[in-house]
């Protein structure tokens, strides 16, 4: 998330970041627990979890349990597909 970030310009401080990683890691703990990656795309769909998470911080999003939920029907389901092609 931070490669990202500093990649993007975006700066944050220590409690935005608390609150994004929060919400990344209840995001991967959800989505692994229904979707087993395979060999080598873990990495890149924690990406893109990253990636929407960022976004919903940026419009204004703060509640990490909320940025999970409210961005769940991107990354759920019938819908990975959307997570591991779409930023």
């Amino acid at each position: 998330m931070r490669d990202f970030l500093r990649e993007h310009g975006i700066v944050l401080g220590p409690r935005e970041l608390r609150i994004l990683q929060a919400a990344l890691d209840k995001a991967w703990e959800e989505f692994s627990a229904n979707h087993p990656a395979e060999s080598g795309e873990a990495a890149a769909i924690r990406r893109q979890l990253a990636q929407k998470l960022i976004r919903l911080r940026q419009a204004g999003a703060r509640d990490p349990k909320r940025m999970v939920s409210g961005d769940r029907q991107n990354w759920t389901g019938g819908d990975r597909q959307n997570c591991t092609t779409s930023a």
